[in-house]
């Protein structure tokens, strides 16, 4: 831990914050898009879980997520005419915080009357289990990972074991580079990265991006082995230091399906924060065509978003709007692949951009199939 997280400097409201809870608006916003619309008669809940929600309030009266995301409920629950339901769950240790916590979700359901919301109290370790029994088996969450201090990737691990789980993550990766070459902290590292690699990495150039990249690969290559799960999708996304060209810490969104991933690049772009590439070690672009090439070879015939999605598995970072699409565009430029609407009725121009369900194939891989 850095320090308890009743420390009152840590309840002041930095600018770095209010990015990281504008993405986090802006995603709850577009999640209810990633499963269909909810219709009259068959309405939809889904789940919100903050396993380290804090006060709800920061000293100078500025929101916290606890209040954000019913907020965004309230707003959800209207625009469907009350077919959208957000259950939230609230986990918060410290007592005097819990005490914050309760007062302030029980003055915001005045104005947020359709979200749901449990106060957990105690560590979010002892309390998941009761979490997730709340939770219906097929209903969704979003489990929003944000200590005052090092999250151990197990945490993770656990929550991709329940399919319909989303993980958001702070990781704190500046903390991280700082004491990766004290030796008092080796078993911290290794609880961190579930692997001894961290080790490879204490004397490299750009060592931080390169934590990022090694904790991302970490949930992937573990959630292979322990869960099955053969396809995580992992994005980081650099947030910096107020006045300082460093980053303070990067948020890690975990998710299993394709139009998740586009999500979220969506709401980091909303919150201003994604101008370019999130790591300082990105593949070259021509990379992303290598890779689409190499996705469709053997006369495969991918839709646009789910080859993303294979490019995504292995380029943390390529972004939807400006790498794939692009890297699909040039490619159609130069007369390597095919590019198809995925309605016969419609029309593109050659060298357009693609749209999701467009049909991508080589050159010469045969026809694309069309439904």
């Amino acid at each position: 831990m850095i320090g308890p997280d009743k420390q009152p400097d840590l309840w002041e409201y930095k600018e770095h914050t209010g990015l990281k809870h504008a993405i986090l608006s802006n995603y709850l916003k577009r999640w209810i898009s990633i499963l269909g619309r909810p219709r009259a008669g068959k309405p939809k809940t889904m789940h919100f879980v903050d396993s380290y929600a804090g006060r709800a309030r920061y000293k100078s009266g500025e929101l916290g997520s606890p209040i954000l995301s019913m907020e965004v409920g309230e707003e959800l629950h209207r625009h469907f005419n009350g077919a959208f339901f957000l259950e939230c769950h609230n986990v918060e240790r410290d007592a005097f915080n819990f005490a914050s916590l309760r007062w302030e979700v029980e003055v915001a359901k005045q104005d947020f009357p359709s979200v749901g919301v449990r106060n957990y109290q105690g560590s979010f370790e002892d309390r998941a289990g009761e979490i997730f029994s709340n939770i219906g088996a097929g209903e969704p969450a979003l489990v929003f990972l944000d200590p005052f201090g090092y999250q151990s990737i197990d945490m993770p691990l656990k929550m991709l074991d329940r399919r319909r789980n989303e993980v958001f993550i702070t990781f704190m990766s500046s903390f991280v580079n700082r004491f990766l070459t004290d030796p008092s902290k080796a078993a911290v590292m290794d609880r961190i990265f579930g692997t001894p690699r961290w080790r490879e990495l204490r004397g490299v150039p750009n060592r931080q991006e390169r934590l990022v990249r090694l904790y991302c690969e970490q949930i992937q290559i573990m959630a292979r082995e322990k869960l099955g799960v053969d396809e995580v999708l992992v994005y980081p996304i650099d947030v910096d230091f107020e006045g300082r060209d460093a980053d303070i810490y990067h948020l890690v969104h975990v998710s299993q399906h394709e139009a998740a991933r586009k999500a979220m690049e969506e709401a980091v772009w909303s919150a201003n924060v994604l101008k370019d590439a999130q790591l300082s070690l990105p593949l070259p672009d021509a990379a992303v065509e290598d890779l689409i090439l190499e996705e469709l070879g053997g006369g495969r015939t991918l839709q646009a978003l789910p080859l993303a999605k294979k490019v995504w598995l292995r380029h943390f970072t390529a972004t939807w709007r400006d790498d794939v699409r692009g890297a699909v565009k040039a490619l159609e430029q130069r007369g390597e692949v095919i590019v198809t609407p995925n309605d016969p009725s419609k029309k593109r121009k050659v060298g357009s951009l693609a749209k999701e369900k467009d049909w991508v194939e080589l050159r010469g891989g045969g026809q694309p199939r069309l439904v």
